[in-house]
């Protein structure tokens, strides 16, 4: 799609994350729990997103994910804007113009219906509505598919009303998440799921304290027999 950097960085938030543009208006980079400020790089994928109340139209606070192919775009606008001597920072906002500020909504709207509308022939809203797409083709739950575009739902009482979620929480939803990856990504991706499955199935075993070194050894060749 015809956008430069900083719109690609909007759009990626809006396909692949299903974010609305005052949610993106709103985040700051606090809000992106996977991301290293200091290194521009992301600790795990898909980055769990925070969406605070007040960024939300519900207004209720929710997550979602934003797939590698999102996550690429995103980190590329970021070192762009440290390339430029902005100091980036947990409050620095996840979009913003040229003097480090938020951008606003309309500016935002411009930059992608200007795109959108060239080589989609659409609003600007078929990017949050394929996000919702790629959910329902990879049988996402309803309830799980409300939360993650931000409606109100069955789901959010149980991650809304918790200020710190819990490791085991945060797994859940990426857990629930990961089959709308295969739908959501427009970029091979089939070694990287399948790199990862083996990297969280040894991190468990590591977990689990059911193997001593040279069982967990043994796991590792066999993972890398079947690369």
């Amino acid at each position: 799609m015809s956008f430069n950097v900083r719109g690609r960085a909007i759009a990626s938030l809006m396909a692949f994350a299903g974010l609305r543009f005052e949610s993106i208006g709103k985040i700051t980079l606090g809000d992106l729990l996977d991301l290293d400020i200091e290194k521009l790089e992301m600790k795990r994928m898909p980055c769990l997103i925070h969406v605070p109340a007040e960024a939300n139209k519900t207004p209720t606070r929710y997550f979602s994910f934003l797939i590698e192919e999102g996550c690429e775009y995103l980190l590329a606008y970021l070192k762009a804007r440290r390339a430029k001597e902005e100091v980036l920072t947990q409050n620095s906002p996840v979009i913003a113009t040229l003097h480090g500020r938020p951008l606003s909504l309309m500016r935002m709207r411009i930059i992608v219906r200007e795109a959108t509308r060239r080589i989609l022939k659409a609003r600007p809203y078929v990017l949050r509505s394929y996000f919702d797409t790629c959910l329902l083709m990879a049988k996402v739950h309803p309830h799980w598919q409300s939360f993650f575009m931000g409606h109100k739902g069955n789901i959010e009482s149980v991650y809304t009303t918790r200020k710190h979620l819990p490791d085991s929480l945060i797994e859940s939803m990426r857990e629930v998440f990961k089959p709308a990856i295969e739908y959501l990504s427009t970029q091979p991706i089939a070694t990287s799921i399948e790199e990862q499955r083996k990297k969280d199935f040894l991190k468990s075993a590591e977990l689990s304290g059911l193997f001593d070194e040279k069982g967990l050894e043994l796991i590792r060749q066999l993972l890398k027999a079947t690369d």
